[in-house]
């Protein structure tokens, strides 16, 4: 209720919006830069294309959903928590996003 009322999908989308602008200026600027090599250029302008970026909320729900709540005993639904995070990192595992140089 509190991301509805003070981060709606509009905000969320203007602040993409303006993101995705930044990433488009920084590419153009770039291009036009005297002091870098075409080589150079090239590789700089594969960065962006690998930022990874968060604004605000998830949009993919990740792993909240899947939690089951039980509200008489807190220790157990911590413990389901944590056990929740802990398979989602080991199933990222091998699926990391590489950037342009493969690091």
């Amino acid at each position: 209720m509190y991301v509805a009322k003070a981060f709606p999908p509009e905000a969320k989308a203007r602040a993409l919006e303006m993101v995705n602008n930044i990433k488009s200026a920084l590419r153009e600027h770039i291009k036009t830069i005297t002091w870098m090599d075409d080589s150079t250029k090239e590789a700089a302008l594969k960065k962006p294309r690998c930022y990874v970026v968060k604004i605000g909320y998830p949009t993919n729900g990740g792993i909240i959903p899947k939690l089951a709540i039980n509200r008489s005993s807190f220790v157990s639904d911590l413990r389901r928590a944590s056990q929740l995070q802990w398979n989602a990192k080991i199933a990222k595992i091998g699926n990391r996003r590489q950037g342009p140089n493969g690091a």
